[in-house]
């Protein structure tokens, strides 16, 4: 396929709808709109006024309707070609009709992603912004959104290029250190060289520790409901969800599988997962999906381990109805009679987990203070009730703490897996490109090649050095006609 042959494609959703989108881009473009379109004015397509919509009509084939057309200049469009834009009514049957006869007049149906692509390779936008643009189209909550357009205004290609030019100073010095050696000093050169690689590595260092809150942002937090049976886990989730999503019944072992509902709480998506209650495992489904309970909880970024506070009310300063710690273990183990109560109490400390007390509205006002009191309050926990909707609120925001994303209000960030490993592999490149210097035991001439690994990989950050495997699998996440 040409580079710069015409394409074509539908860029708003192909369903029922007001107004729909068709975009041409590519060499021919301006022509092959005016096969079917003619300006209520009687000028040419070819000739009408660049970026500005003009009211006509469509007549070719089946594709009949009042459109408005807009043309934008080679240089001066979206993918950097001519380009032109069709907004006609959006009807299913007449958007595919329009695109039709666009390809009776030289136009193929754009790949997904393809006119993305094409501003990238004709330089409208680096691999960054573009990554942007797609976080935008997919953004589910406000979090998403401030990561995206920060992405899009470019922040992370200026941080890439900045380090870009303090390298490409460096590794020019090195060269003529090498070319002309009796004009430089060669310890002086090591010692600055290994003091600017280190304040690079200083900045590249804290943006690398930002992927974890950007992993968060765009994939969700990752919180799993656990305890033993009958503790209210379902209900639970069904208070936090506002939904009738899981079934509560009074009868233990309901819930054998995962289930999974996603929430969004001030501007942060939840994904909450219902697990199988802890206990002596009655079936094999049963016993799986305890085990499944227990992996899930294992690879989550918060974890709820759920109590029946009604059940377990205080009685001198312990939980009765539950061992303490002394109790379930045997010289550091976990007896094995009693390992999966255990887990919900031993787990508790853990840094993600949370004691959630549920159905306080079984209890007296005496008996939760008593609970506030217990051994239990020096850990992270919250008195609720999936029944009256106390301390939801309070609980949810101790979930966003746990996965520490609450501070997050936009800003430099890494949103996806290629951005964080191209940013390691300069940090590690950075790392040993400092090592090399320190003494004159190493050639300048390593140092120069890690320096320069460390350039690279800050190049295919914004694209100046991705593999085309990459750019191509990249561009692809996006819709067609994007």
């Amino acid at each position: 396929m040409m580079k710069h042959d015409l394409i074509v494609a539908v860029a708003t959703a192909l369903s029922p709808a007001a107004v729909s989108v068709i975009r041409l881009s590519g060499k021919g473009a301006a022509l092959a709109a005016g096969k079917i379109f003619q300006a209520y004015s009687g000028v040419p397509v070819p000739a009408l006024p660049p970026r500005v919509l003009t009211a006509g009509k469509i007549e070719s084939g089946c594709a009949r309707d009042e459109a408005l057309c807009v043309l934008f200049p080679e240089g001066h469009s979206f993918t950097g070609e001519e380009s032109a834009e069709f907004h006609c009514h959006g009807g299913v049957a007449l958007t595919l009709a329009v695109v039709e006869e666009l390809k009776k007049h030289g136009a193929r149906q754009a790949e997904a992603g393809e006119f993305t692509k094409r501003a990238f390779l004709n330089g409208k936008l680096d691999l960054t912004k573009a990554e942007g643009i797609a976080d935008l189209i997919e953004a589910e909550c406000d979090a998403e959104l401030r990561a995206g357009g920060h992405l899009l205004a470019g922040a992370l290609k200026k941080f890439c290029a900045e380090k870009l030019n303090l390298l490409t100073e460096i590794l020019a010095e090195c060269d003529a250190a090498t070319d002309y050696p009796d004009e430089y000093d060669g310890e002086n050169l090591r010692s600055r060289t290994a003091a600017a690689l280190r304040e690079i590595l200083k900045e590249t260092e804290t943006l690398l520790s930002s992927y974890n809150t950007g992993r968060l942002i765009k994939d969700g937090v990752q919180c799993v409901i656990t305890g033993e049976a009958n503790v209210g886990k379902s209900s639970l989730l069904n208070a936090l969800t506002k939904t009738e999503r899981a079934i509560v019944t009074d009868a233990p072992g309901t819930t054998r599988d995962l289930l999974t509902e996603t929430i969004v709480y001030k501007g942060f998506k939840i994904h909450l997962t219902d697990t199988a209650g802890l206990r002596e495992a009655e079936s094999l489904p049963e016993k799986i999906g305890i085990e499944r309970a227990q992996k899930a909880a294992a690879g989550a970024d918060a974890v709820l381990e759920v109590f029946d506070s009604g059940q377990r009310s205080v009685v001198n300063g312990q939980l009765k109805g539950t061992e303490n710690r002394e109790q379930v273990m045997d010289n550091g183990q976990l007896k094995e009679q009693n390992r999966n109560r255990a887990l919900c109490i031993v787990h508790c400390a853990l840094k993600n987990h949370i004691r959630v007390h549920n159905k306080s509205d079984l209890l007296s006002d005496k008996e939760k203070s008593e609970l506030r009191r217990s051994p239990f309050s020096a850990l992270d926990s919250v008195i609720v009730s999936a029944k009256t909707g106390e301390n939801l609120d309070k609980l949810l925001d101790m979930i966003l703490e746990k996965a520490a994303v609450t501070d997050f209000t936009g800003g430099l960030i890494l949103t996806t897996v290629r951005q964080r490993d191209a940013v390691k592999r300069a940090a590690d490149a950075l790392t040993r490109a400092s090592a090399d210097l320190i003494g004159s035991s190493v050639p300048l001439d390593v140092a120069y090649t890690d320096i320069k690994d460390a350039w690279t990989a800050f190049g295919a950050v914004t694209g100046v050095a991705t593999p085309e495997t990459i750019i191509d699998t990249l561009f692809s996440r996006f819709c067609v006609g994007k």
